[in-house]
């Protein structure tokens, strides 16, 4: 039905299964009140996780992507959007890479937004995952954002397990899951 209380229901629910894997020195919660600017960096920070992946797919009338979610919580900051990787086999990374390099190099804060999705061999029918590797050269992404910007949270979209081989080199890890409807607020409000 898409009421105003499914909508509430779907966002209780996101927001209670996020969880917290690591957190140090209390990086988060990061004050939405401050005038900072934070880097958003990763491709699942709009990719749509209600299509693909077989019977894993939603018909949702609305999804709040994790971007939509963090603008709308943190409207006191400076919000720079970059997609860093591309699960496009076709697309230049190297150019989405730098970019992301570029913003990160001058945010308070950033929240590399990744993990998994729907594609074949990931979270899909039909297909086996090949690896435990974070797809698309993330991995390597965030030891390269690492050097230049310590200040990163990460947050892992994905429905399993995931190689974190990078996470001396971050303050936090989220794994949010996939959360629905509401994924965005959910996910904006947890790092608030």
């Amino acid at each position: 039905i898409n009421s105003k209380k499914h909508y509430q229901t779907a966002y209780k629910i996101a927001s209670e299964g996020i969880v917290l894997l690591k957190n140090d020195n209390d990086f988060l919660p990061i004050d939405k009140n401050k005038k900072i600017t934070i880097a958003v960096i990763g491709e699942n920070a709009k990719k749509r996780m209600t299509l693909g992946g077989g019977s894993s797919e939603l018909k949702a009338h609305k999804e709040i992507s994790p971007l939509e979610g963090i603008e709308k919580e943190f409207n006191n900051a400076i919000v720079k959007y970059s997609r860093g990787y591309s699960s496009d086999a076709n697309k230049n990374t190297n150019d989405l890479k730098k970019q992301a390099l570029l913003l990160a190099k001058d945010a308070d804060v950033i929240f590399f937004i990744g993990g998994l999705n729907k594609d074949s061999f990931q979270d899909s029918e039909a297909n086996d995952r090949k690896s435990y590797d974070l797809p698309y050269d993330q991995s390597k992404l965030i030891s390269q954002i690492s050097k230049i910007n310590k200040n990163i949270a990460i947050i892992l979209i994905s429905g399993n397990a995931v190689k974190t081989d990078w996470k001396n080199d971050v303050k936090s890890i989220i794994q949010s899951w996939y959360l629905g409807s509401e994924a965005g607020n959910a996910i904006a409000s947890i790092l608030s």
